[in-house]
C-alpha cells in the first residue's frame, strides 16, 4: 500500500469521526435545547406564581383593613404569562341596598418583583375660610365621588389649635329628599363595638368601623387611607375581628409600606399603627373605635343631628332611590 492510499484512507476516518462528532452534537442540542426551554419555563413559572400570590395577599390585605366603606367585586389576572403579568381589581361602595362605582386597583408583577398601585388616589380640595381654618373635601379620583372624612380630635388636641375646619355635614344629609347617604362619623371619644350599636337607630347601620390613628398624624394627609374593619350584614363577630386583626399584624409584612407625609407632620404609617392596634385589642369586646361610616336613607340621618357623642360628620357618597331598588333598611 503506497503513501497515497494510506493518506486516503486517514483522510477518510477523519471525515467519518467528524460526522459522528456533528452528529453527536446536534442529537445533543435536539436533546437538551427543549429541555432546558421546559426548565426555564417552569422555573419562570414557579417565580412568577410566587410574585403573583404575593400580590394576591397584598390586595387581600388591603380590601380587608384599608378600604372604607368600599367592596371588591372580583380580581382578575390580565396580560398573565410566564414572565409577567397583571391583577385588576373592580370596586365599588354599597349603601343601603344601592352600589355606586369606585376607582379600581391594579398591581403588576413579573419573576422577581411585584408592585401595586395605590389602593385609594385622592383629588383633594382645600380651602381657606374667612376664619383662616382649612376646609378639606377628598373626591374619589376616577369616579369624582366625594369621600367622607374622618377628623382626628386627637391631633388637634395635641397642637392646642383647631386650624381644619370641623365638618358638620349630617344636618345637610337630613333635609335631602329621597335619597341615600353614607355619613362619616368621628366620635368625641372612642367607643366599644357594643356601645356603638345601642346608640346608633335600627333604621341606620355602621357598615365600617374606622381605629383611629395616633396623635400625632393630622389626617389630611391620610388621603382616604383609613384603617378599619367593614361590618358583613350589619354585624361583626369576633371571628371577623380575630381575622381582621391577624391582618393588621401582618401587613408591613404582607407590602403595606408607604408613608404618608405633611408640612411638618410626623410621618403617617399605616403599617406602625396596625401593629399597635393589633397588640393593644386582643379581642372585638376590648376593641375601640373611632369612628364609623353610617348608611341609610337620608330622612334618617335626621335622629343623628343632635347626639352629644358625635365630633364630626363628613358625606360621602349619596345616591338618589329609585322605585326599583328598595332600600334594605
Amino acid at each position: 500500500m503506497n503513501i497515497m492510499d494510506e493518506n486516503q484512507k486517514f483522510e477518510n476516518l477523519a471525515r467519518k469521526v467528524k460526522i459522528k462528532r456533528w452528529l453527536w452534537t446536534i442529537g445533543l442540542i435536539v436533546i437538551l435545547v427543549p429541555l432546558v426551554m421546559i426548565g426555564f419555563d417552569k422555573i419562570s413559572g414557579h417565580l412568577v406564581r410566587q410574585q403573583s400570590n404575593q400580590l394576591f395577599k397584598q390586595m387581600d390585605m388591603r380590601s380587608t383593613i384599608m378600604a372604607p366603606n368600599i367592596q371588591t367585586s372580583d380580581r382578575l389576572l390580565a396580560d398573565d404569562n410566564n414572565q409577567h403579568g397583571k391583577i385588576i381589581s373592580h370596586r365599588y361602595k354599597e349603601i343601603d341596598g344601592y352600589r355606586i362605582p369606585w376607582s379600581s386597583v391594579e398591581g403588576r408583577y413579573d419573576l422577581f418583583t411585584n408592585a401595586m398601585a395605590l389602593s385609594n388616589v385622592v383629588d383633594t380640595n382645600s380651602q381657606t375660610q374667612k376664619s383662616h381654618k382649612i376646609k378639606v373635601v377628598d373626591y374619589d379620583r376616577t369616579t369624582q365621588t366625594k369621600i367622607p372624612l374622618f377628623y382626628n380630635n386627637q391631633y388637634q388636641a395635641h397642637l392646642k389649635v383647631d386650624s381644619l375646619v370641623k365638618p358638620q355635614e349630617l344636618p345637610r344629609v337630613a333635609q335631602m329628599s329621597n335619597y341615600v347617604a353614607e355619613v362619616a362619623l368621628t366620635f368625641k371619644q372612642p367607643l366599644t363595638y357594643q356601645a356603638i350599636q345601642q346608640k346608633l337607630p335600627q333604621n341606620l347601620h355602621a357598615n365600617w368601623y374606622w381605629i383611629g390613628t395616633n396623635k400625632h398624624n393630622s389626617l389630611e394627609v391620610a388621603n382616604n387611607n383609613y384603617l378599619g374593619i367593614q361590618a358583613y350584614n350589619n354585624r361583626i363577630s369576633n371571628h371577623d375581628y380575630q381575622d381582621f386583626r391577624k391582618l393588621l399584624a401582618q401587613a408591613q409584612t404582607l407590602g403595606l409600606t408607604e408613608t404618608f407625609t405633611l408640612n411638618n407632620d410626623q410621618p403617617y404609617k399605616p403599617a406602625q399603627y396596625a401593629a399597635y392596634y393589633a397588640k393593644k385589642y386582643p379581642d372585638l369586646k376590648k376593641a375601640r373605635f373611632y369612628g364609623v361610616i353610617v348608611t341609610g336613607q337620608s330622612e334618617n340621618f335626621k335622629q343623628l343631628e343632635n347626639a352629644d357623642w358625635i365630633s364630626a360628620s363628613s358625606t360621602g357618597a349619596t345616591i338618589e332611590r329609585v322605585p326599583y331598588i328598595k332600600p334594605e333598611y
